[in-house]
């Protein structure tokens, strides 16, 4: 393998980018059967045994959800053990190297993304923040083992560009799990005895500069109705 892309090469990069962007940014509803069945074939892979999986309309859905989840399934504890992570990590190691693409992620779409997800976690915190135990918020057991699906898009684009065009070795079966994981869910939450896997946004609105931006309405909505406002990248209650 050459050290650096030809101009063609180049240029074919770019519809990589473009093919996985749509899908970071997508607000069309996930396909639920494809998702529970690539999350339980991802477990397999990581020789872990399949988790029940619970699909939720919004990430405040699922964080309200969690207490009862625990109950319904015997245990007194969720163990984080960040299974999905686990996945992409075998991913990128069965990957031969490609110094040629290193430098080729799309950073803005990183950075829009985590935005995304940082701004929600900021709106679940302030709504379940506890005034008489001030250390301590709910979402805290939900975030520590999530994966966000949209924030590794834009090494996606690499991945598959290195995979399909570069003809670079992988583990074919791991690779084909990831793609459905990213095509058909949205925030996971993904534990020893069960995977939470919620709904990607029905709405989401940005500004001239990619920053969160909703005129007199939600930046972020899910199909459940639950809304994070903001302007200009600054979240914002309802009634700022």
């Amino acid at each position: 393998m050459t050290e650096e892309l030809t101009p063609q090469q180049e240029a074919l990069f770019l519809k990589y980018l473009e093919k996985w962007r749509k899908v970071a940014l997508s607000t069309e509803p996930i396909n639920r059967e494809k998702a529970e069945s690539a999350i339980k074939k991802a477990y397999t892979l990581i020789d872990e045994p399949e988790p029940q999986v619970f699909i939720f309309d919004s990430p405040y859905a699922a964080v309200i959800s969690l207490d009862k989840l625990e109950d319904e399934i015997g245990c007194s504890e969720l163990y984080d053990d960040d299974m999905i992570d686990r996945l992409w990590e075998k991913l990128i190691e069965s990957l031969t190297p490609t110094p040629s693409l290193k430098d080729k992620n799309d950073y803005q779409l990183w950075l829009q993304t985590c935005d995304i997800h940082e701004t929600i976690r900021k709106d679940l915190n302030e709504r379940y923040h506890q005034p008489d135990e001030p250390f301590y918020w709910i979402p805290s057991k939900f975030e520590e083992g999530t994966f966000q699906p949209d924030s590794v898009c834009s090494e996606m684009a690499r991945l598959d560009f290195c995979i399909s065009e570069l003809k670079c070795d992988d583990d074919s079966e791991i690779w084909q799990n990831f793609q459905a994981i990213v095509n058909n869910c949205w925030w996971i939450a993904s534990y020893q005895e069960l995977c939470v896997v919620c709904d990607r946004p029905s709405i989401l609105t940005f500004d001239e500069q990619n920053k969160l931006h909703g005129e007199d309405k939600p930046a972020i909505q899910f199909v459940d109705g639950y809304s994070v406002y903001a302007c200009h990248g600054e979240r914002i209650s309802k009634f700022e």
